[in-house]
């Protein structure tokens, strides 16, 4: 396997990434029929695409990663962001490529760039419906997904909540004489 490539969606632009922007205006106009998000969009999906892509990904909170292997389409994981926390909605992986732990890896990588914002308390990890999304989702909370920090389980299904070192002494300090010198 070659070393997987991923492209964010937020940072996709329609002139240097088309093929992958195109891609995400295409799940975004072709939800699943009775899913929240096809409820929730129905009205945005009438807007010009750009206009559409920008409200989705600027002003709604959507997000995720496009994933490539090389140069071979794999698959997306695609997530809204909240206040304090991630929910991943869809998760998708090309049929050919099914059963070789992709889904497994590209949800880790949302799981690192959401340990990555400090603010991001959980992750949750579907909805419950999907047995196989579900498996990760416990594999996550028992850190076997080779992730270099901890994530522990939440009361609900499908939730990690990312487990952070506290600062030391030291970084506290330094941070507050920073705070006091502005």
């Amino acid at each position: 396997m070659n070393t997987l490539k991923f492209f964010e969606v937020s940072a996709l632009t329609r002139r240097k990434q088309k093929a992958q922007w195109e891609y995400v205006i295409h799940w975004a106009t072709h939800p699943d029929k009775g899913s929240t998000f096809d409820r929730l969009t129905f009205l945005l999906r009438l807007l010009p695409k750009q206009l559409l892509f920008f409200l989705l990904v600027n002003c709604l909170g959507y997000d995720g990663v496009i994933c490539y292997d090389g140069n071979l389409f794999i698959g997306h994981v695609f997530f809204q962001k909240h206040r304090r926390h991630w929910g991943i909605f869809s998760v998708f992986v090309w049929e050919s490529h099914r059963g070789q732990d992709y889904a497994k890896r590209m949800i880790a990588e949302c799981l690192r760039r959401a340990h990555g914002n400090t603010h991001i308390e959980r992750v949750y990890i579907g909805n419950g419906g999907n047995p196989a999304i579900q498996h990760i989702a416990e594999l996550a909370k028992g850190n076997q997904l080779g992730l270099p920090f901890a994530a522990k389980a939440g009361e609900k299904k499908g939730e990690a909540i990312l487990l952070r070192d506290a600062p030391s002494r030291a970084s506290r300090w330094m941070l507050l004489s920073r705070i006091q010198r502005i």
